[in-house]
């Protein structure tokens, strides 16, 4: 499948030649293979309108191309869609198998030096194949911690926040930056704990907006939860306000 990004800017391009180097040094199974990338410039977009459109808008831009194995399955969400329509659940075993690849590769991600932290897990970026799951879109992604110790830092680390990643799924220290000196791998475990919640109750752990419930950690785990106190237990030692009190992955 051919990933197209339209290129309007400095930081778009920055962010798409940097996914792209992440994916071609990244191999894991639980990991969308990356086959190439390239750029199409905006001459050569229209050449290859000839015979079709002989107009020219004068709007095309650059675009940055990727070239990514196919997952004919979709995305979790559409899954979890799906499910939620013919009122069923994951059973217990399909959940752990489907969340343990998608534990493993960002396991893989933070066991590399410096670790990389994707800052943008959620149901849409979790591909099936073959009823495997995949993690893709590493738009987001970081090496490293995120300093935060100057009001400069944590200026640019907001603006970074605010445009890369999902409201949702964004753990506490990333809506107040001053709770905390820098941001770790420990983001993505929160948001880790948010996509289980979602996969096993098939509805948000948070909504659009909710900023308050997710510094004060106000979720709810449904009264029909049929899957036990342990799936319960994990996701409350994900979703820890404090990161340092948070689980790791090899904890998960």
């Amino acid at each position: 499948v051919l990933k197209v990004t339209s290129i309007h800017s400095r930081a778009q391009r920055d962010i798409a030649e940097k996914e792209a180097k992440l994916l071609s040094r990244l191999s894991h199974p639980s990991i969308v293979k990356m086959y190439n990338a390239c750029y199409r410039t905006a001459s050569q977009q229209q050449s290859g309108k000839r015979g079709k459109d002989q107009s020219n808008t004068g709007k095309e831009r650059p675009q940055h191309l990727i070239l990514m194995e196919y997952c004919e399955g979709g995305h979790a969400l559409d899954v979890c869609n799906k499910l939620a329509s013919q009122g069923q659940r994951f059973d217990l075993s399909t959940l752990i198998i489907a969340f343990g690849q998608i534990c493993n590769a960002v396991s893989y991600l933070h066991a590399q030096r410096p670790p990389i932290v994707h800052r943008d897990l959620k149901p849409v970026n979790f591909l099936v194949k073959n009823g495997a799951y995949k993690l893709c879109d590493f738009g987001s992604a970081v090496f490293g911690h995120v300093d935060l110790r100057t009001p400069k830092a944590r200026s640019d680390a907001e603006d970074v926040v605010q445009k890369t990643t999902t409201q949702m799924f964004r753990a506490p220290e990333m809506i107040d930056l001053f709770v905390t000196k820098k941001l770790t791998q420990s983001t993505d475990v929160w948001a880790l704990g948010c996509c289980l919640y979602s996969l096993a109750f098939l509805q948000n752990c948070f909504e659009e907006g909710s900023n308050l419930a997710i510094l004060s950690r106000k979720y709810t785990i449904p009264d029909d939860n049929p899957y036990g106190d342990g799936l319960v237990e994990l996701i409350d030692r994900m979703l820890a306000v404090d990161y340092k009190a948070r689980a790791d992955m090899t904890e998960v």
